[in-house]
């Protein structure tokens, strides 16, 4: 790499850290590897200027860009390798019509650059050496990915504690991670539990195909020791339900960590109709710049906006579940289409997703910065 470029990575890296932001910078595939028919597993080269840049906590996410003729696709992925391991891996499953996934997992090749955000992400837990807790990790699918790095670095980083993993597939040969989790649990022994359900075929010894949901959450309960922690990722209804179940048996919110992989199935929180209609001077401030636009209030998001003017904003999914775009307003109102990646703390703090937001009153000012 060119000094000046590595230069300029590294003060854009460290000028984005220091904020709390993201930076983008282009990585290359070293290694693309088969999880199953519709999953491939793509690991990243991280140069050793940018290894702080990328280091990461378990249960972080990256936002892949891939620029084509038609324009940008951004596409957010979980890490799927332990926190401290060094490596930037993510596993993707094709989408059927999905124009990056179907990318990535025919055309991608070894040797191939990609730009790719630097990690970002709340949806972890604190490590303690001296711990000796029982989490329970429940994933469905894909939402495996963050899970699988949450796990492993939990049974490194407390040598005391232990994992009961609930994983939900089709079947077996749709199963990502089906070998390194049996190799898991050859290593740490009875400090890894995984359950398989498969809804379309037995496992080993059953008589039927058994599905994850309330009932499964409501048997371990009832026979496993107390649960410290509770950390899943999935899709909505599984993880609303197994999260609905969890309350009705008075199980502390605090010990619960959740995800969803896709926005679908979300309930908007307005109807942007309903808004009084409002024309604002919007202003946005990053890295010290500010600029303002006209905005309505029942037009576009601000993020949506704002990126003709000012395209370095940080963003990714555009859906309201991965924050990459959080900001915070400094001056006036706003109010969020949707919301599933701020806590309640953030949201009372003055804190947004600029992807979902839209002005409410005749000024705003919002700060990335911040």
């Amino acid at each position: 790499m060119p000094l000046i470029r590595r230069h300029r990575d590294e003060i854009a890296a460290f000028q984005a850290r220091r904020r709390g932001r993201p930076s983008l910078h282009s990585l290359v595939v070293e290694e693309i590897r088969p999880l199953t028919d519709d999953a491939v597993l793509v690991a990243f080269t991280v140069p050793d200027h940018l290894r702080e840049a990328y280091r990461f906590k378990h249960g972080q996410h990256v936002t892949v860009v891939h620029r084509t003729d038609a324009g940008e696709l951004r596409r957010s992925y979980s890490i799927c390798a332990p926190a401290g391991s060094g490596g930037l891996r993510v596993a993707i499953r094709r989408v059927p019509g999905g124009a990056f996934s179907g990318y990535a997992t025919e055309q991608l090749r070894v040797g191939d650059t990609l730009a790719v955000l630097t990690p970002t992400g709340r949806f972890t837990t604190e490590l303690d050496a001296a711990a000796a807790k029982h989490y329970v990790a429940i994933a469905g699918g894909s939402g495996i990915t963050p899970i699988l790095s949450m796990t492993v670095t939990i049974l490194e980083g407390e040598p005391q504690s232990r994992v009961t993993l609930l994983y939900a597939n089709r079947s077996p040969s749709s199963t990502m991670f089906l070998d390194e989790l049996e190799a898991l649990r050859d290593v740490h022994g009875a400090r890894l539990s995984v359950c398989h359900h498969w809804s379309r075929e037995a496992p080993a010894g059953e008589a039927g195909p058994r599905r994850l949901g309330p009932d499964s959450v409501r048997d371990l309960l009832e026979r496993c020791p107390p649960v410290d922690e509770w950390i899943m990722c999935g899709p909505l209804g599984l993880v609303q339900g197994i999260a609905a179940t969890l309350e009705e048996h008075g199980v502390d919110q605090n010990t619960i960590h959740q995800e969803l992989f896709t926005a679908a199935g979300v309930d908007d929180l307005t109807n942007g109709h309903d808004r009084p209609l409002v024309h604002s001077e919007v202003t946005l401030r990053m890295d010290g710049e500010d600029s303002t636009l006209t905005l309505s209030s029942r037009g576009v998001s601000v993020l949506a906006a704002a990126l003709p003017l000012r395209p370095d904003l940080p963003y990714s999914c555009s859906d309201g579940i991965c924050a990459t775009c959080r900001v915070k307003v400094v001056e006036g109102q706003v109010e969020m289409d949707r919301c599933s990646a701020l806590d309640r703390a953030e949201i009372r703090q003055g804190y947004v997703l600029a992807c979902q937001a839209h002005p409410i009153s005749e000024r705003v000012l919002l700060d990335f910065d911040a």
